[in-house]
């Protein structure tokens, strides 16, 4: 084999190596983005209890400014009400946070996976070179070297 055939095999091996960092580049960007996710979705969550809470102050000073009968029991059910719609957007709003940062999470591994493979593949089809040029018999600048 000669130089020339160690420069491609080498070049190919370099290629392979570096589209697998490209590929873990890849699935790093998306673990990052899974815990961006998981923030954001806490993040909304506590917004949502924050909106509750205000809601239900104002109704406990509705209550005490008696806008409403405090014996008939409607501004008690407001206020149940209220928290049932919010335990029900803070589920949905995890429920949904979860599911994109799992569908991330699963991008990053199937990138790790990618990127295995495209090593994989280098290595192969460098080996195929150097079996290629070594039962190839000799060549013209070769010739005097064998």
């Amino acid at each position: 084999m000669g130089g020339m055939e160690w420069i491609a095999i080498g070049a190919t091996l370099a290629g392979a190596k570096a589209q697998k960092d490209v590929y873990e580049l890849e699935a790093k960007n998306q673990l990052e983005a899974s815990k961006n996710i998981k923030l954001q979705m806490e993040s909304d969550v506590s917004e949502r209890k924050m909106d509750l809470y205000s809601q239900l102050s104002s109704l406990q000073a509705d209550r005490k400014g008696m806008v409403f009968d405090p014996f008939s029991g409607t501004s008690g059910s407001f206020g149940r009400r209220e928290r049932v719609l919010a335990q029900r957007d803070i589920s949905k709003i995890r429920s949904m946070g979860w599911n994109k940062s799992y569908n991330y999470r699963v991008g990053a591994v199937a990138s790790k996976q990618a990127g295995k493979v495209a090593l994989l593949k280098g290595i192969a089809s460098a080996s195929g070179q150097a079996y290629d040029s070594s039962t190839a018999g000799p060549t013209k600048t070769s010739k005097g070297m064998s």
